[in-house]
């Protein structure tokens, strides 16, 4: 999917240096391809929820629960149930446990937690992505997010199991034009030559909306944890983009 110039008001709003919105991805269980869908916003007093245009003419594709109307966007003064649902309930015992094994604590804001577990819950296909923070002065993008691919690449999955791979660890990025899934492929390796996986896919199509995709990206390992039964949630890095 390429964001459509209309849908790139979305991106415009997240030009803070605190995390504020997430993009909301999904995967076609068919075809397994991810697919950008909406974003999720925090403001000072209200959550948002909107769809991008024309979402749904992609295959496959079903309007999510509580979110019927592709053309409405959606406010409330509380994370929507859709959402919080995704998180471990602040009465749980366990939960500093599971706050800790994202290397958060109980400061953490609900997007924040979102941006790191990815809000994956077992038996569905919603995923969760940090939205890209830009600068448009100095036409820089930056932000974190998780690896994918990461299940198809043995040799990095040892490096992740064996606790080889650092937190602060420098990454190479960069453009793979064979790939057959995508020409706009980007693979991410370690300075060794380990490869990891990719960006995800619906990140690329988020810059590639805005012309954004140029350029080679800098990167470091943000968080590790290969106990992560989930195997987006073992790996986030930290990009910056500067456009050319």
């Amino acid at each position: 999917m390429t964001i459509q110039p209309e849908a790139a008001t979305h991106a415009l709003a997240n030009t803070d240096s605190e995390l504020s919105s997430l993009l909301v991805t999904w995967q076609n269980p068919e075809s397994r391809r991810y697919y950008l869908m909406g974003t999720l916003q925090k403001t000072e007093k209200k959550y948002r929820f909107a769809y991008y245009p024309k979402v749904e003419l992609e295959p496959g594709f079903r309007m999510l629960p509580g979110f019927r109307d592709s053309s409405k966007t959606y406010e409330a003064s509380v994370l929507f149930p859709l959402f919080s649902s995704r998180l471990m309930s602040t009465k749980r015992s366990d939960r500093p446990d599971w706050l800790h094994s994202f290397d958060l604590d109980e400061s953490a804001t609900a997007l924040e937690i979102l941006s790191r577990s990815l809000g994956r819950r077992v038996g569905d296909n919603i995923e969760l992505l940090p939205e890209p923070h830009i600068d448009f002065v100095n036409r820089r993008v930056w932000g974190q997010t998780p690896i994918h691919g990461l299940r198809y690449k043995t040799d990095g999955q040892q490096m992740i199991a064996h606790g080889a791979l650092k937190r602060g660890d420098k990454l190479t990025v960069t453009l793979e034009t064979t790939n057959p899934g995508d020409h706009r492929a980007r693979l991410v390796c370690t300075t060794q030559g380990v490869e990891l996986g990719y960006l995800p896919r619906p990140l690329l199509d988020y810059l590639d909306g805005l012309g954004y995709l140029n350029g080679v990206p800098e990167a470091t390992v943000e968080f590790v944890n290969p106990d992560r039964y989930e195997i987006h949630q073992q790996v986030q890095i930290t990009y910056s983009w500067q456009i050319g």
